[in-house]
């Protein structure tokens, strides 16, 4: 014997609505995961510690906690942190850019070196953690 279940229009906007805030909160948790955002500790660092970023987007859009992207922390300047790439993903912000945009700046002739300092903000460091 089949149940069947009558459910309102506000029944299904309850759903539809619930739906959407887990979802919001599953984007709102990656985008954390990746970027960071939370660290209130100034400076984060001590000049000199070698920093690899936790989590990383792949080539589907997934975020798996694999990153790549390595840094050396030299200096605060005000609320920025000034980092060294030490890695081929760090030139290229590997880990958070899209392969396709990537792309375009090589084509377009962009070429970053080794020398050149990164700037961010010091909130987002903990979006990495300290390798030695």
């Amino acid at each position: 014997m089949k149940k069947i279940i009558r459910l309102t229009e506000d029944d299904l906007t309850r759903i539809v609505k619930r739906i959407i805030s887990e979802e919001k909160k599953s984007k709102h948790t990656d985008y954390y995961r990746i970027y960071g955002g939370k660290n209130k500790k100034n400076p984060p660092f001590e000049p000199g510690t070698k920093i690899k970023r936790k989590w990383r987007v792949d080539d589907d859009g997934e975020v798996i906690k694999d990153g790549r992207e390595m840094y050396e922390f030299v200096r605060m300047d005000g609320n920025v942190m000034k980092l060294r790439p030490l890695n081929k993903e760090a030139l290229y912000s590997q880990d958070t850019t899209h392969p396709e945009y990537i792309k375009k700046n090589q084509k377009a002739g962009y070429k970053p070196r080794y020398e050149d300092l990164v700037q961010l903000h010091y909130n987002h460091a903990d979006a990495f953690e300290v390798v030695s």
